[in-house]
């Protein structure tokens, strides 16, 4: 597809949906309020808002998408890890994408992820292996974390490293889903710490695939007033 094709006003408009929705995960603090106590800031809200945004993104298959100028979803008997997989492959296959790290620093500027991937207690999710032989080297999804995380650390980041931290925050939606992370245990002032990286390693993704096809496509970015006048309609 040429790159300075315009998008049709329709699909422009889905695309806008997406991208409000990871706007929204972004922008918005998340909380709760037990009876007549004061609110508190709960990351995990804000960590599944990111996955919602992050699932409307993997489910579409993104080159037949554009060489359509149409949204195309995939079919549903492709598993998650496989269009996760080829979500980053469309993000890389562009010399555009903006750099992980230097982006990273938008969203936390200690890059504390480092630090705190010391602190991950293994569970029988995360110990267990990845398959997907390419990217994870038949390791777990916890080893292979950590050595996306070294990776960040050395900056030699690279698709296969990116995979390696975006798979374990699928992990991680995984026990919250299933009932291994409780309220409680989400509430340690630790576990919170990590589910606000957890979440920028999603807002990080987003914020690669829609600056790239803003460079490649035309497509034109929301702004801040998009989502302000969208919540107003939808609190109204």
């Amino acid at each position: 597809m040429d790159n300075h094709r315009k998008l049709t006003s329709g699909f422009s408009k889905k695309i806008k949906s997406y991208e409000l929705s990871y706007l929204f995960a972004k922008q918005m603090n998340h909380g709760l309020q037990y009876k007549t106590k004061d609110w508190l800031l709960f990351e995990p809200s804000r960590f599944i808002y990111s996955f919602f945004a992050l699932n409307m993104v993997y489910d579409i298959d993104w080159d037949k998408s554009f060489r359509e100028c149409k949204v195309c979803p995939y079919h549903y008997r492709i598993n998650t890890t496989k269009k996760i997989i080829s979500s980053l492959d469309f993000i890389y296959s562009h010399n555009d994408v903006l750099d992980f790290k230097s982006c990273f620093y938008g969203f936390d500027n200690s890059l504390s992820l480092i630090a705190n991937s010391t602190d991950i207690e293994p569970d029988e999710n995360i110990n267990r292996i990845d398959t997907y032989e390419d990217f994870s080297e038949s390791e777990s999804y916890f080893n292979n974390y950590l050595s996306g995380i070294e990776s960040l650390k050395y900056d030699n980041f690279d698709q296969s490293s990116h995979y390696k931290l975006l798979i374990f925050t699928y992990q991680i939606r995984n026990n919250i889903f299933h009932g291994l992370k409780t309220i409680d245990m989400m509430s340690l002032e630790k576990q919170r710490s990590r589910l606000i990286d957890y979440t920028n390693i999603i807002l990080v993704t987003l914020e690669q695939f829609f600056e790239l096809i803003n460079k490649k496509y035309n497509y034109s970015r929301a702004k801040n007033d998009d989502i302000s006048q969208n919540f107003h309609s939808f609190s109204s």
